[in-house]
């Protein structure tokens, strides 16, 4: 358990902050779901007009309205953590210098999340399968490597 703690706090304190990614613009719909109740990001026309450069093909415009263009089935339960997002004054919406601030923030904890809860199930695998010192190993190869 110790270990994957320490892999969490590897991850949301790493320097490496943001890669420009397709998932850049999905937080901001999910924004959209929270705030306005839709996948439509018409609310954030003018901004995402401003800010091109980031978002760039992520966004698309259809019967002129303006939709992520990406699939969100694989990624719908980060709702609730841009709702607390949100409950605590991020707005993914916020863009200084080209990045997407709150996005970025948002993203890198639920990428940490992620790695951590798999670490633990792929621990588990190997426990299944192995000693404990050696799932360690195993594990400590796989995700630190």
């Amino acid at each position: 358990m110790l270990l994957s703690l320490i892999i969490l706090a590897l991850i949301i304190f790493s320097r490496n902050n943001y890669r420009d990614c397709d998932s850049s613009g999905c937080v901001l719909t999910f924004q959209a779901i929270v705030i306005h109740g839709t996948i439509k990001l018409d609310a954030y026309r003018d901004m995402l007009k401003q800010h091109n450069a980031v978002y760039g093909s992520r966004i698309m415009t259809k019967n002129n309205h303006l939709f992520y263009n990406y699939p969100l089935g694989t990624s719908i339960y980060a709702v609730p953590f841009v709702w607390l997002a949100n409950c605590i004054g991020r707005d993914m919406s916020t863009i200084v210098n080209n990045v997407p601030i709150d996005d970025m923030r948002v993203q890198k904890v639920l990428s940490a999340l992620i790695v951590t809860v798999c670490f633990i199930l792929v621990y588990g695998l190997c426990r299944c399968f192995l000693a404990p010192l050696s799932s360690i190993i195993l594990e400590r190869q796989c995700f630190l490597s």
